[in-house]
């Protein structure tokens, strides 16, 4: 019968600094694992933030192209007339704020921590104004078409208007602004609580390392050496000559 030796389970020092070196870079790997994984998430909540954002734009523009309110209005002359007023008709404002929010989610690509919380606020506040527009025209579509009706009867006032109009039907496209409207407030908030963990703006590709020579002794030259180089036209950043 073969007795072990003391031998057998030992632990030589240079098995233990193996050890230690697998298990250094086992954590090393499993950071930058973990590290990839929230720049991925944090891009992804920047792309989906920029994409709601130009989403919302383009309902606002597409809905106020469209037909908002059909009227039906009395004509002085006798008879009555049936009007269709446009997006743009009943709440001109609603594509300056559009554009805005196409150009919010344009800048705000490119844009440092500081300025992501203001336009995310801004945002809120475009959103905001959008749904106050069109409820407008939901709560009293009548009057938002009061300038078609003047230049379809010659009628103009408040009061006169309502009395020749006898009836109004609101379509789809006025709810559609609303849903952009409620996009880009929920993007606004999205931006404001998120903006922290969003990637900056440049790419590895743009960043420079600066490059140091290295004389053939192993030392890095000082400034006196480098000033001579430079005196005598040679590039005090290009590698030694071997």
């Amino acid at each position: 019968m073969t007795s072990a030796t003391p031998n057998d389970h030992a632990e030589t020092p240079q098995d233990a600094e193996v050890t230690a070196a697998d298990a250094a870079t086992a954590d090393a790997s499993g950071a930058e694992a973990a590290t990839a994984l929230r720049t991925k998430r944090a891009r992804g909540l920047k792309n989906r933030a920029l994409l709601l954002l130009l989403v919302a734009g383009g309902l606002g523009l597409l809905a106020w192209t469209q037909t908002w309110v059909t009227l039906t209005v009395l004509i002085p002359s006798g008879g009555s007339r049936s009007l269709e007023v446009a997006g743009s008709v009943a709440a001109p404002a609603l594509t300056a704020l559009a554009l805005s929010l196409l150009a919010l989610a344009g800048a705000l690509s490119i844009a440092g921590y500081v300025f992501r919380l203001i336009m995310g606020a801004l945002a809120v506040i475009l959103g905001l104004c959008i749904a106050l527009e069109t409820s407008m025209v939901l709560l009293n579509p009548g009057a938002s078409a009061g300038a078609a009706v003047t230049e379809a009867t010659g009628i103009a006032g408040a009061n006169s208007i309502a009395t020749v109009t006898t009836s109004s039907t609101v379509t789809f496209w006025p709810y559609l602004a609303l849903l952009g409207a409620a996009l880009a407030v929920f993007t606004g908030f999205l931006v404001i609580l998120t903006a922290k963990h969003w990637p900056g703006a440049a790419g590895r590709k743009y960043q420079v390392t600066p490059r140091v020579r290295i004389d053939e002794d192993g030392e890095m030259p000082d400034a006196v050496d480098s000033w001579d180089d430079l005196t005598r036209g040679d590039d005090p950043t290009a590698p030694a000559a071997r």
